[in-house]
């Protein structure tokens, strides 16, 4: 089963990030918000891959748990500086490097895994009150990547059968809800 707190799930960085290779695709043209933070998350990414293939795999669970975190601030700190109305030119350059490395889970691990993903990303670009829900629709990620990434878009619809990338924290938090009420 996937565990989906965001440190925990990406614990599982072999399902997010294996495989994954800097992408130039069109989203990268799409408002770029810092071609700095994506170069630091295509490296992040990289490192991880590395130590994920390498002979030592789960004895480095604990500089891949480092990374992790590393990734998760770079991405955080280009949402704040991206604001609510930047992150979807983050997501758009983003997406296309996470998303191949989720190619075998199932659409709704896919976007419960997306959903977590991003949470924190969506939530930090609000520059939200700790506490505070934030939904996708807050900064309406769906509509920012119509319109810079419709073809980045359209995969992250298509790989996870879900009608908007808004609905993506829906899938997470209602796994997160059905969870909670079993244990």
């Amino acid at each position: 089963m996937l565990s989906v707190t965001r440190f925990g799930i990406i614990g599982l960085a072999g399902v997010l990030l294996a495989g994954c290779s800097g992408s130039d695709s069109s989203a990268a043209s799409a408002a770029s918000p810092s071609s700095t933070h994506l170069a630091e998350v295509q490296k992040i990414q990289a490192d991880i891959t590395q130590l994920l293939d390498s002979a030592e795999g789960l004895e480095n669970l604990e500089k891949i748990s480092g990374r992790q975190d590393e990734l998760f601030a770079e991405l955080d700190a280009w949402a704040v500086e991206a604001g609510p109305e930047g992150i979807g030119a983050v997501a758009c350059q983003v997406m296309p490097v996470v998303l191949p490395g989720l190619a075998e889970n199932t659409p709704e691990d896919q976007a419960m895994l997306l959903g977590s993903f991003w949470y924190d990303a969506v939530w930090a670009s609000k520059k939200a009150d700790p506490g505070e829900d934030v939904s996708f629709e807050d900064v309406q990620l769906d509509a920012q990547m119509r319109t810079g990434c419709p073809e980045v878009r359209q995969d992250v619809l298509d790989a996870t059968e879900v009608t908007s990338v808004d609905q993506l924290w829906d899938v997470t938090k209602a796994h997160l809800e059905a969870t909670a009420k079993k244990s």
